[in-house]
């Protein structure tokens, strides 16, 4: 038996179906498995963003280009550091992994792929790709580089947007200019990431938390129980240090959970993101220390007691929680889908300037090489590229092997 989730998602893919049948003559496609829609309302709102002020955007092309330096090794490092990692037995699992749409309303986890709740999927990759492309084409407007084409694509169940800047243009064009052209999409990801990430911590945050941690079970024999503090309190400070869970805490916990366990609530995230904070203050305190916690208003002084999975780790006794104002949508749907924008753009925005060729971050390189190593340009590009699938591949084989 279908569930609803699912039965929305068959009702999207056929009237998808029906608009692709009704917009045929406007649309090319291949193997009944590309579709690609060109437009010229995309071209024109290109140029008008760009003669606003080419100088601006010639100068945020600049500022893209360094960062993508940065992040090309940047990336590497991580590749080289998971690999370790994995040889070590530090984590588990494929260190890189497939982000696909999932019919299902929470994340789920697998060998290789993490599931993405369908409709968050599509509404991300909305955020991700119009951004990333329009970026790219604004640029290359800047630079007086034509551009040909804007329109959006289908491959079997992928949608994507693409602009493509004049080739020739592109290839006559100086070395600095192309680097900010390629540079600037992924820039634009880092961008929207860090604007969805602001809000986030500063505008809804607050609004929907409140300080403290709410205290939703104690165990009767540990140090707290003894205490006799109550559940339904709320955790305020332990030693005169507030207790007070942020966006980030939240962020971190959802983006861990997704990538290290099979599949988790949006409950469970509440309880998991309110531990940081505690946590990093018990880490200055070994078992046996008297700690004063304040708890809605009233003190308590309690002495912490080993941990029962670590016993070098002080432990309390208290089951924790976000001390929230509203609950609902805002944690099921709202929080999920914010912090998937979040850490999906940056993901998107790391692995396109990789240098592997032909994402940015190979054409990046490759314009490098053939301004300075014209005639091994190639070749260059080439062990780059095969250097960097070798060590995502070594992400994915080492686990089994080892």
């Amino acid at each position: 038996m279908l569930d609803n989730y699912t039965i929305s998602v068959i009702v999207f893919f056929v009237a998808l179906a029906f608009v692709i049948w009704f917009d045929r003559k406007h649309i090319e496609h291949k193997y009944f498995i590309f579709f690609k829609r060109k437009t010229t309302r995309g071209e024109k709102f290109i140029d008008s963003v760009a003669k606003i002020s080419p100088k601006f955007w010639i100068i945020l092309g600049t500022i893209a280009a360094i960062i993508a330096i940065f992040v090309i090794f940047y990336g590497i490092y991580q590749l080289i550091l998971t690999i370790q990692l994995l040889i070590s037995k530090e984590i588990s699992g494929p260190g890189v992994r497939l982000l696909l749409p999932y019919p299902s309303s929470n994340p789920v986890s697998g060998f290789g792929f993490i599931g993405i709740p369908f409709w968050f999927w599509i509404i991300i990759l909305v955020i991700i790709m119009f951004p990333h492309e329009f970026f790219h084409g604004i640029i290359a407007r800047a630079e007086k580089i034509k551009v040909k084409s804007v329109g959006v694509f289908l491959l079997a169940i992928f949608p994507g947007a693409f602009v493509d800047p004049d080739e020739k243009d592109f290839e006559k064009s100086k070395l600095r200019t192309k680097l900010r052209v390629v540079a600037a999409g992924a820039f634009a990801n880092f961008i929207v990431a860090g604007i969805i990430f602001g809000l986030a911590s500063y505008a809804l945050w607050p609004s929907i938390v409140q300080p403290g941690a709410l205290i939703t079970s104690v165990n009767q024999t540990a140090p707290a129980g003894l205490a006799r503090i109550p559940s339904g309190a709320v955790l305020q400070a332990i030693n005169g240090t507030s207790i007070n869970p942020n966006y980030f805490d939240y962020y971190a916990s959802y983006s861990g959970l997704l990538f290290f366990t099979k599949s988790f609530t949006p409950d469970f995230v509440k309880d998991f993101s309110a531990s940081p904070p505690v946590l990093n203050e018990l880490s200055k305190y070994q078992p046996g220390d008297n700690v004063t916690l304040l708890v809605s208003g009233k003190l308590y002084t309690i002495t912490l007691a080993p941990h029962p999975n670590n016993p070098n780790f002080p432990y309390m006794g208290l089951s924790l929680s976000l001390n929230t104002r509203y609950g609902g949508d805002i944690f099921s749907i709202l929080l999920p889908l914010i912090s998937l924008s979040i850490l999906i753009s940056l993901l998107v925005g790391i692995v396109n300037i990789l240098p592997i060729y032909p994402l940015d971050g190979g054409v990046f390189v490759k314009s490098i090489t053939d301004k300075y190593f014209p005639k091994s340009s190639l070749r260059i590009v080439s062990f780059v590229t095969g250097f960097v699938i070798f060590l995502i591949l070594l992400t994915v084989v080492i686990p089994i092997i080892v």
